[in-house]
């Protein structure tokens, strides 16, 4: 079992004092489990303060939805420590394969946000077996993200057009750059709130 454990700990790409204790398949519920664990005597940097070489205080266990294996849902579980910091006190580790208090592995996100590009939420639920809700957080998520990077400083030209989202008069505006030709802001509405919430 050592020759899978460190296939899969390459495949996740994990890095000392990580490593793969235990896989698990269970072909019934068509699952395979992974444990990821740290070398006894580890000690981590802080994510606050960045100060290296920090104590383990204890640990919580933690688990991530992964990339599918197959036919197989793929489920990361580890003993994510909290280490003690002698500057700013008790914090928990980040781990390098998911973002903090996300349930999915950061290699799930990626795949999540490349669905969103072409397929709707409820497309992306039932193809992942995942909850809706749990979708749009993901989505949710980056797209603020992205949108905290966004630089329009040299849009000179925009174009504004306006569709029916559904029956009953509830429109959308859309405006975008006209030299890119990207959708640059989306936003409900038609009238002149449309160019003040753009203008914000």
């Amino acid at each position: 079992m050592a020759i899978a454990e460190d296939l899969f700990g390459a495949a996740l790409h994990l890095e000392h004092p990580w490593y793969i204790s235990d896989l698990k398949f269970l072909e019934g519920g068509k699952k395979l489990q992974i444990w990821i664990d740290f070398h006894r005597g580890s000690r981590f940097t802080c994510p606050q303060c960045e100060k290296p070489d920090c104590e383990v205080h204890d640990t919580a266990l933690r688990t991530w939805r992964h990339l599918d294996f197959f036919e197989y849902q793929t489920y990361l579980h580890c003993r994510v420590p909290r280490i003690s910091c002698p500057d700013c006190g008790i914090h928990q580790v980040i781990v390098p394969w998911a973002r903090e208090r996300s349930g999915f592995t950061l290699l799930m996100e990626g795949l999540i946000v490349f669905f969103a590009q072409t397929m709707q939420m409820t497309q992306i639920s039932e193809k992942l077996k995942i909850p809706d809700k749990r979708v749009w957080r993901v989505v949710a998520h980056h797209v603020h993200e992205a949108l905290t990077r966004v630089d329009l400083s040299a849009v000179k030209f925009v174009g504004i057009d306006e569709t029916s989202r559904k029956k009953g008069h509830k429109y959308i505006s859309t405006i975008a750059d006209l030299i890119s030709g990207k959708i640059i802001y989306i936003c409900k509405g038609k009238d002149s709130t449309v160019l003040k919430s753009f203008s914000d």
